[in-house]
């Protein structure tokens, strides 16, 4: 402790945020002054910058003008994390951090494109970088531009509908899924040129998304019915 002309000063170190309390004093006389009181300090955690990080393409190939998402596993809750293009540090997309699983949009992809994630914690500056850099590999086309429609977009409980893909690719397999989570709805259905129809009875209210691949590369389709 450190006297000074107002009072005691005690100096502390926590690693973690901290109530103290205060019960009584000894001064160098030895006399003793009772006091009550609490108080708390709070310390800020500094970033993980080992998350693991991963692509909603994986280790596949994304097709030319395609988006996916990166991902922070246990992203820190009150940390923001901000994804860049590592090759020029240019601004992309962000979000908070729940200490659940966190995405980040990295808009529409022309080439092949490594991120780097910056973590700024509440209280700590600066921010800093996230270790793992991940990589989306572009190449390849297929039309995303496919009309998808919902034959009835209204439905009672337990009632059916079609959804339809219009015009769709030869050599282009096409799968429907729930835009939610991206779960598999049907398996995967050849393209032919002409109209692919799924049928679907949803439980609640759902978005679709189709996702299409070539064998060389994956897209998903603009149009997601509801």
């Amino acid at each position: 402790p450190v006297s000074t002309p107002t009072g005691v000063v005690l100096v502390v170190s926590p690693s973690d945020t901290t109530i103290y309390n205060i019960v009584n004093l000894t001064d160098g006389n030895g006399c003793v002054s009772s006091s009550t009181g609490a108080d708390t300090v709070n310390v800020a955690q500094p970033a993980n910058t080992n998350l693991t990080v991963t692509t909603g393409i994986g280790t596949g190939t994304l097709c030319t003008g395609g988006n996916t998402t990166v991902t922070i596993t246990a992203a820190q809750a009150g940390v923001t994390y901000i994804l860049r293009n590592d090759l020029n540090n240019n601004f992309i997309s962000f979000g908070v951090g729940t200490g659940a699983n966190l995405s980040l949009q990295t808009g529409q992809l022309q080439d092949t494109t490594t991120f780097n994630i910056l973590a700024d914690a509440p209280g700590c500056t600066p921010p800093v970088q996230l270790t793992a850099k991940p990589t989306v590999n572009v190449a390849g086309n297929i039309n995303a531009s496919l009309q998808v429609n919902a034959q009835n977009d209204e439905l009672c409980e337990g009632e059916s509908t079609v959804i339809t893909v219009v015009n769709s690719q030869n050599g282009v397999l096409y799968r429907l899924r729930n835009d939610a989570n991206n779960a598999n709805i049907s398996g995967q259905v050849p393209g032919n040129g002409g109209n692919l129809s799924f049928n679907v009875t949803p439980a609640a209210t759902i978005t679709y998304n189709v996702a299409a691949s070539n064998g060389t590369c994956s897209i998903v389709l603009n149009n997601r019915p509801t």
